[in-house]
């Protein structure tokens, strides 16, 4: 695509004088000439990994056994590292591999081993990533005495930076399970978990130095137990913690629980009591919901009861513990005859918007579709029945994912009882479909999957992970997905090195950059692919594509 610049903010004038044309790119002529007499470095252009085919995808593991449970994180270049653990060799060990923007695999082949355990069977675990692109995993470890909640910082060239055993956060003969991992602020980290009938939470330096009391601050309830659910930063070094409260025994009701603490572990909100997010009635056995940031330092937070009218439901919390919505939320449906499940929450801060995305189903559970609901203040904007994505039918959505990326709302699900395919869509502010054909297959193989997880990266790419049986038992397959709904790379346009769409004066400097640093260029321009610089197409970035950008920003 060659674009004709110009700088009056009116469409360019051909009949200009050559004195005058001359005079206004006299600055581009002058630095781009220039880079001619430099020394310049050839890069040659990495091949994309992300594939365009839904029938192909990125598989990340290869081994015999079972791969499961992955889990996916952005990092700051529009990359990610994807998580799970991994039974080829007995034990569900713990692995970690980290992708480029372009779904390049940048460490060794099935990834990073990074704890080899001996369970038999799988637990959840945690997964983020901390302002410096660092990964920070945690995982029940039964390396040592008895099982533990252990953690590791692994850099973004693969170095386990706390040792390959890690650090263990507890040392008790208690029951521990459940892990959850946040990066804070202060470039510190908070580890939570489920402890007998508590929870316990530690925070670690950057070197993985305990900062609290040994074991851990430990939360007890007078009465029932506390399960940890879910940890997310807040502002300066605080952090927002979400555990389950049953009541009782596991069959008692199950409510919901939420509590913003200070760096030194002090609760902040409601006197220091916890914020109810829901105890209406109960949330699902063994279910444990998430929740995001408001990225103002407070919480959004999307669940599901199984008592009561069977809604989903939706909230927020303020950095200062005030609750938006009324109590036990605001529900995304009202429809009689019908119950919502599983939902996944997510939140468009730039228009204080709230999304919610969940299976529906008809009261014999034998019939099922994918339902949404858009709240703004609180208010549902797509009916009070919400919005049907998919009609109700025998084919059952499960592991909805719900993501706002490049401020496009999108969900994403398994469509069969077999989990067959994943299906995604994305919307505008009024519910309607965007992409074409209505929705975006992302894996067309028929084969058995599970546990999908998703997130969006800088570049306003959907990221998903999915374990997948179309090899062997279960593999680790990962995938993109562009703002548009197409799979792949994103199609460059040449000599476009700021990636705004256009090719014109502005392209000069990252132009420059990409020839004399691409490391430096890739960190200022992390969404845009320094490919866009091989302007003459001979599959090298060097000086001789320079006369090439010059008559692209020309117009010749």
């Amino acid at each position: 695509m060659r674009v004709i610049p110009h700088t009056s903010g009116r469409p360019f004038d051909r009949t200009l004088q050559k004195d005058t044309f001359d005079m206004q790119y006299r600055h581009v002529r002058i630095a781009v000439v220039a880079m001619a007499g430099l020394s310049l470095g050839v890069s040659s252009l990495a091949v994309a990994q992300w594939p365009s085919n839904a029938a192909a995808n990125l598989r990340l593991t290869d081994r015999t056994g079972e791969q499961t449970q992955s889990k996916i994180r952005a990092t700051s270049d529009g990359g990610c590292y994807v998580s799970w653990y991994d039974n080829s060799s007995g034990g569900y060990d713990v692995h970690l591999q980290r992708l480029d923007r372009d779904g390049n695999i940048l460490w060794s082949h099935n990834g990073l081993l990074i704890a080899d355990r001996s369970f038999s069977s799988t637990q959840d675990y945690g997964l983020a990533v901390d302002p410096e692109d660092n990964a920070i995993i945690t995982y029940r470890d039964d390396r040592a005495t008895g099982v533990q909640i252990g953690v590791n910082k692994v850099l973004p060239n693969g170095v386990l930076a706390w040792g390959a055993n890690g650090v263990l956060v507890t040392n008790t003969t208690a029951s521990v399970a459940n892990p959850k991992v946040t990066a804070t602020t202060d470039g510190h980290y908070i580890v939570g978990w489920s402890q007998d009938a508590s929870i316990g939470m530690q925070r670690l330096d950057a070197d993985g130095a305990p900062q609290w009391t040994a074991g851990g601050m430990i939360l007890t309830p007078a009465a029932g137990s506390y399960i940890m659910s879910e940890l997310q930063p807040s502002i300066d070094g605080s952090f927002i913690a979400l555990w389950v409260r049953p009541t009782g025994n596991f069959l008692s009701p199950k409510h919901l629980y939420s509590q913003r603490f200070e760096a030194d572990g002090v609760a902040l909100w409601n006197s220091g009591d916890p914020v109810i997010i829901f105890d209406a009635n109960s949330v699902q056995f063994g279910y444990f919901p998430s929740f995001v940031t408001d990225e103002s330092g407070g919480a959004v937070y999307g669940w599901y009861e199984t008592g009561g009218d069977r809604n989903c439901y939706a909230q927020h919390v303020l950095v200062d513990g005030t609750v938006r919505f009324a109590h036990n939320g605001v529900a995304g449906s009202i429809q009689a005859g019908r119950l919502g499940l599983s939902p996944d929450v997510s939140y468009d801060a730039a228009n204080d918007d709230i999304y919610l995305f969940w299976t529906e189903t008809n009261t014999n559970q034998n019939a099922w579709g994918l339902y949404g609901q858009r709240f703004a203040s609180g208010v549902r904007q797509w009916s009070d029945n919400g919005l049907e994505v998919s009609a109700l039918d025998g084919q059952q959505e499960s592991f909805v994912q719900s993501l706002v990326a490049g401020g496009i709302p999108m969900a994403f699900t398994f469509d069969g009882s077999a989990s067959d395919l994943i299906i995604g869509y994305g919307f505008d502010a009024t519910g309607a479909m965007i992409w074409t054909g209505g929705s975006t297959t992302v894996t067309s193989a028929a084969s058995d999957k599970l546990r999908l997880d998703s997130v969006s990266n800088t570049c306003g790419d959907a990221l998903l992970t999915w374990g997948d049986a179309r090899f062997d038992t279960r593999d680790i397959m990962a995938q993109n997905v562009n703002p548009d709904g197409s799979l792949g790379a994103a199609i460059p346009v040449v000599a476009d090195m700021n990636c705004d769409g256009d090719v014109t004066l502005a392209d000069v400097t990252p132009f420059v950059l990409a020839l004399l640093d691409a490391d430096a260029y890739a960190a200022q321009f992390p969404c845009c692919d320094i490919g866009n610089a091989d302007v003459n197409a001979d599959t090298e970035i060097d000086g001789l594509d320079i006369h090439a950008f010059t008559q692209s920003i020309l117009g010749n």
